[in-house]
């Protein structure tokens, strides 16, 4: 009888329980719809702060997906200009989206190359400072946090993802507090102009940011590495040697590799041209390589398009670019 009285009190706490969940759930809706509704009519999209556990969620799924997997690697240029979207419809399966933003491949492809568990396609976005001079600590931090995260890790990344994924009051800077401290700066939030999604893919609007200005930040950027001289041929071998090493790691287990130069307009392609010139850099690369090489100079259907802030395609023109490319590619057009 003991029993029995004490199994009925334990059911009577779990529906207490239950309900006092759900009037906390109902009460935390009722008062976020509000601020969520606010900033929707604001212009505010979904928006996610790139991280390194976000990245390494990502790079698990590479491993895991064996021959079918398709990797992006590079930096903000191959976040901007593919459409994941337009290349999953003509590639069959949704690549996986690896860049980090202002560093150099070489890292994450070493990785790549070093994991015997990983025989699927990487399309590598390649230039020339950024092969020989790029920055290497950030992706090395990336990589820390994919070999230290455990499975609990993970799935409270991807979670946390899909709750960011889903709401635009949870974006980074739309904090109460963060919102409070523009608004007595005598300023207030801007929706962002390139919303990170939970496939850590972008795409550009430009109408929405001072296109000007993001362009003059990118010309200054591009003439201040000019004026520190062009990248050593010597050490673009070098470096050449050392891409061929990693392209043979992954090709030799049946993987492969392309390695792609994006579009750049304006004073950026001039710049570099200038610097480093197609017909002896890339010849060189492209030449000493086993790995597939796309420039897009080499194909009218990839050099129509204008980068706003000569670096970076437009989030309307990268679908047709993607195509066109993905095309090329994957069916050999």
């Amino acid at each position: 009888m003991l029993s029995s009285t004490s199994s009925s009190k334990d059911r009577i706490g779990e529906v207490r329980l239950g309900r006092a969940w759900l009037l906390a759930a109902v009460g935390v809706v009722a008062l976020l719809t509000p601020w969520e509704l606010h900033w929707r009519a604001a212009g505010f999209e979904p928006n996610l702060r790139d991280s390194a556990r976000l990245w390494a969620t990502l790079r698990k799924r590479a491993s895991r997906q064996g021959p079918a997997a398709i990797v992006l690697v590079g930096a903000s240029r191959m976040q901007l200009d593919v459409a994941l979207d337009v290349a999953e419809e003509i590639a069959g399966r949704r690549p996986i989206q690896l860049a980090i933003d202002g560093t150099s491949p070489m890292p994450v492809l070493r990785d790549l190359a070093e994991d015997e568990s990983f025989c699927g396609t990487v399309i590598c976005s390649v230039e020339v400072r950024a092969l020989v001079r790029g920055g290497r600590e950030a992706p090395e931090r990336y990589l820390a946090q994919y070999r230290e995260m455990g499975p609990s890790d993970e799935i409270e990344t991807r979670l946390s993802a899909l709750v960011q994924g889903s709401f635009a009051s949870t974006s980074p800077g739309l904090s109460p507090v963060e919102v409070a401290q523009k608004v007595l700066g005598g300023d207030s939030p801007k929706p962002p102009y390139a919303p990170l999604q939970p496939d850590r893919s972008r795409a550009a609007d430009y109408t929405m940011t001072d296109v000007e200005k993001h362009r003059a930040f990118r010309v200054e950027a591009v003439r201040a590495a000019a004026a520190r001289g062009a990248v050593p041929f010597p050490a673009f071998q070098a470096s050449c040697a050392e891409l061929e090493d990693l392209v043979e790691r992954i090709q030799g287990r049946g993987g492969r590799v392309i390695l792609v130069r994006l579009p750049t307009s304006g004073e950026h392609w001039e710049t570099g041209e200038r610097l480093h010139p197609k017909d002896e850099y890339w010849a060189y690369l492209a030449g000493s390589t086993q790995a597939q090489t796309v420039h897009f100079k080499d194909y009218p259907a990839l050099d129509r398009f204008d980068c706003p802030d000569t670096s970076h395609l437009d989030g309307r023109d990268a679908p047709e670019f993607t195509r066109a490319l993905f095309d090329m590619l994957f069916r050999g057009q």
